[in-house]
């Protein structure tokens, strides 16, 4: 689990095909993962590090930011992943990512902003 993925394409991409995945519940992957798409682990600790440059206090990214987990936890939401896939081979869950972020839905949104300025 890497918090300094942001939004981490990788995973969201898994989770679209249908793939079950252990996710942090931090940073901008709460745009799009929940408990019904995904086994999210919450942070048990939080570092704070700036840089003065780059990485400033109070933003809304992981940035800035380093998390530890709970081992414990973390092999309970393996576990969790682990039945959840026994149960169904594909996450269908996962899968309506695919409609919420279509590349149509996507140019529609653009075009919108646009048209609306």
């Amino acid at each position: 689990m890497s918090g300094g993925e942001g939004f981490s394409l990788p995973s969201f991409h898994a989770v679209g095909l249908g793939k079950h995945a252990v996710l942090h519940n931090c940073s901008a992957i709460s745009d799009w993962a929940n408990e019904e798409n995904a086994v999210l682990v919450n942070p048990s600790n939080k570092t704070e590090v700036y840089d003065g440059m780059f990485f400033h206090p109070n933003q809304p990214f992981n940035q800035g930011n380093i998390y530890d987990w709970n081992e414990d936890e973390f092999i309970s939401a393996c576990e969790k992943a682990i039945t959840r896939f026994e149960n169904s081979q594909c996450n269908e869950n996962g899968v309506k990512l695919q409609e919420e972020y279509s590349w149509d839905k996507t140019v529609n949104t653009i075009l919108k902003t646009i048209n609306e300025s």
